[in-house]
C-alpha cells in the first residue's frame, strides 16, 4: 500500500516565492506534507468532510488499471490518465523534506482539507427515524422541522496510528 505525504498548496506557494528572492539552489527541492497518510485515510477524511459516503469503485492491480487507464485516453471527455495511475504507486513516506531551506513550515493536511472540499459536502442530512427507517431530507428541511439552529460540525476522522509519528516509525505497518 501506498503513504502519502501531502503538503498544503499554499505552502508549496510560499516555497516557490521564497525561493525568488534567494540564491539559485543547485538541487531539486523536495516539498512533502509534515506526516505520513494512507490512501485509506485520505479517502475517510474527505468522505467525513463531504458527508458523502466513500467511492465504491474495485480497487484493481495496477497492471489493469494502467490498461485501462490508456484505452481510456481514447475518449474525448478527460479520464484517468496511465501518468496518473503510475503517480497513484509512488511511495513518497521516506522522501526527506527541504522545507528548512525554502524557511517554510507545513501544515497538516487536516488544518486546510474542508477549504477544498467544502463544495462537494452533501446538502442532505440523515435524519431521525420514521417507521425503522432514517428519514432523508435537505438540509435547509431538516433545520426548519426538526432543528432551530442546527449547524453541520465539522468531524476531523481520528488517524492511522503510523500518522501520529511524522513520516517514519510505524509506516511498515501498513506496507
Amino acid at each position: 500500500m501506498s503513504a502519502y505525504r501531502p503538503a498544503k498548496v499554499m505552502d508549496v506557494a510560499q516555497a516557490l516565492s521564497n525561493l525568488m528572492g534567494m540564491p539559485a539552489v543547485d538541487r531539486t527541492l523536495a516539498l512533502p506534507g509534515p506526516s505520513t497518510l494512507t490512501y485509506e485515510y485520505l479517502l475517510e477524511l474527505v468522505s467525513t468532510l463531504t458527508y458523502n459516503p466513500p467511492s465504491r469503485a474495485p480497487v484493481v492491480p495496477k497492471q489493469i488499471a494502467l490498461a485501462l487507464a490508456r484505452a481510456a485516453q481514447r475518449i474525448w471527455w478527460p479520464a484517468l490518465s496511465p501518468d496518473e495511475v503510475e503517480r497513484r504507486y509512488i511511495d513518497d513516506a521516506d522522501t526527506p523534506g527541504d522545507w528548512a531551506v525554502v524557511g517554510v513550515e507545513p501544515d497538516e493536511i487536516e488544518n486546510h482539507a474542508i477549504t477544498y472540499v467544502r463544495r462537494y459536502r452533501s446538502a442532505y442530512v440523515v435524519g431521525p427515524l420514521e417507521r425503522g427507517v432514517p428519514l432523508v431530507l435537505h438540509a435547509l428541511a431538516y433545520l426548519s422541522c426538526c432543528s432551530a439552529n442546527y449547524i453541520r460540525p465539522i468531524v476531523v476522522p481520528p488517524r492511522p496510528v503510523s500518522s501520529i509519528f511524522p513520516h517514519h516509525s510505524l509506516l511498515h505497518y501498513f506496507s
